[in-house]
């Protein structure tokens, strides 16, 4: 199973949380976020997701954004898929 898999699969039991390249998310306002590279810097939280993005929660408070979430196209970009940790209760 590929890392990518592994996510998706994941994901459907509860968030995730993943290392990200959030370089260019600074002045991200809306729409489905596809300009970024895979240099990880940032932690969020991986919430859900549709056919065309993955819905991510961050923490840089609910002015940014879409009220404190962002939509990133689906697949490897920002590096979401290639590292993630979910939680235990």
């Amino acid at each position: 199973m590929n890392t990518f898999t592994g996510l998706l699969r994941a994901l459907t039991t509860g968030p995730v949380i993943v290392t990200v390249d959030a370089r260019n998310w600074r002045d991200y306002g809306g729409g489905v976020f596809t300009n970024c590279a895979r240099k990880k810097n940032h932690v969020v939280l991986l919430v859900g997701r549709t056919p065309e993005y993955f819905v991510v929660r961050n923490n840089w408070g609910r002015r940014w954004g879409e009220r404190g979430y962002m939509r990133i196209e689906i697949g490897y970009t920002c590096g979401i898929a290639s590292e993630a940790y979910v939680p235990e209760l």
